[in-house]
């Protein structure tokens, strides 16, 4: 008899030095979610509804931030956002309930000049010859010491001021004891 086993999600993080297309991208990302955290933001104030990731999308498709961005980056950046403004309300419903142990804050913008984090998905980013295969865009060959049949979920390139950290998101069957 074989033992069960479980999907679980690992994450392989590996540093990146100073690279001035990461920056450049990671800065758009930056840019881009200021501007939906800002319609965002005028919808909610001036009509007094939330715009959610599907109208949202629509809204924002054509703009030059986003085009900027590999299209499911940017997607993918809008979701987070989505998801961000979700948390605000769920947690203001918990603050009337207890208002000291809450900040009441919606999702702030980012600074001016600073970076945001970028993620690919698995129909973006895949494992060839054990080297990180992401957007021609980018101009990265990341040796990594995943195999080429890993079930690549995700990667996050997250800007840490003095360089990067690559965050590669994967499944992996494991066994229970």
């Amino acid at each position: 008899m074989s033992s069960p086993s479980l999907k679980v999600k690992r994450t392989e993080q590996l540093w990146l030095k100073p690279d001035e297309r990461l920056s450049e991208l990671c800065h758009l990302s930056k840019n881009l979610y200021n501007e939906v955290n800002y319609f965002i933001r005028q919808e909610l104030f001036t009509r007094g509804y939330w715009i959610c990731y599907p109208q949202l999308y629509h809204q924002i498709k054509d703009s030059a931030n986003y085009k900027a961005l590999p299209a499911q980056t940017a997607q993918q950046l809008l979701k987070q956002l989505d998801n961000n403004w979700k948390a605000f309300f769920n947690a203001m419903k918990h603050w009337k309930k207890a208002p000291d142990k809450f900040l009441e804050r919606p999702p702030r913008y980012k600074r001016k000049n600073g970076e945001h984090l970028l993620i690919f998905t698995n129909q973006q980013a895949s494992i060839v010859d054990s080297f990180l295969k992401l957007p021609r865009r980018l101009g990265l060959m990341i040796k990594t010491r995943l195999a080429d049949i890993t079930n690549l979920r995700e990667v996050r390139i997250i800007p840490k001021g003095i360089g990067y950290v690559l965050e590669l998101v994967y499944e992996k069957e494991v066994t229970i004891n």
